[in-house]
């Protein structure tokens, strides 16, 4: 809490430096309107022990949607999302790890996208595939392609995408069986009347 602007931060600790460094380039680097706005860092002793974001108040877009019915609300996010995403895309940037828990909401009711450390550039080449693979957050989210030989590109966050906007129209995540092909349309037919 900042009492001279009596504003409320959120401190993201840094626990493990090398999953951080990630975020941190990643911070310093981009921001944009539909991503959770990142101030700088938290110090003792001259030393970097987190970093400082807008508070969200609302939670997650999962604890938002299991409160709230609001169509308005439930268009105005999906919107907010594709736009985050486009911008990372247009900047050859891929987050890896969109889910519902990882899309804050504010004060306002707006959602901004959150949890950089996963982000990779499209042509990252400087690690193994293992380890670009080993660090997915949500494996409920996560392409078949993603999970299956690591090989991340656009698709990867569209594919994501397409399960949050399930999530939001339904109220529950899609579960499928991996082997299947997957049928988003199912349950998404009514997208067209928000």
């Amino acid at each position: 809490f900042n009492i001279t602007k009596k504003y409320i931060f959120a401190i993201k600790y840094i626990v493990n430096n090398d999953n951080i460094k990630r975020e941190k380039d990643f911070c310093n680097n981009f921001s944009h309107r539909c991503f959770v706005q990142f101030y700088g860092y938290l110090y003792r002793n001259d030393e970097e022990i987190g970093l400082v974001y807008d508070f969200m108040c609302n939670g997650t877009l999962r604890d938002f949607i299991k409160q709230n019915n609001d169509k308005v609300a439930l268009f105005v996010s999906i919107s907010r999302i594709f736009r985050g995403i486009n911008y990372l895309h247009s900047n050859s940037l891929i987050h890896r790890d969109l889910k519902p828990e990882n899309i804050l909401i504010d004060h306002d009711f707006l959602c901004f996208l959150g949890d950089f450390e996963t982000i990779r550039p499209i042509d990252d080449t400087s690690e193994t595939q293992n380890n670009i693979t080993s660090d997915i957050g949500s494996f409920n989210y996560a392409s078949s392609e993603q999970l299956q030989n690591g090989k991340i590109s656009f698709p990867t966050d569209i594919y994501s995408f397409a399960l949050i906007i399930y999530f939001i129209l339904n109220g529950k995540d899609f579960k499928q069986n991996r082997l299947e092909k997957i049928d988003l349309v199912k349950g998404t037919e009514n997208i067209i009347e928000i």
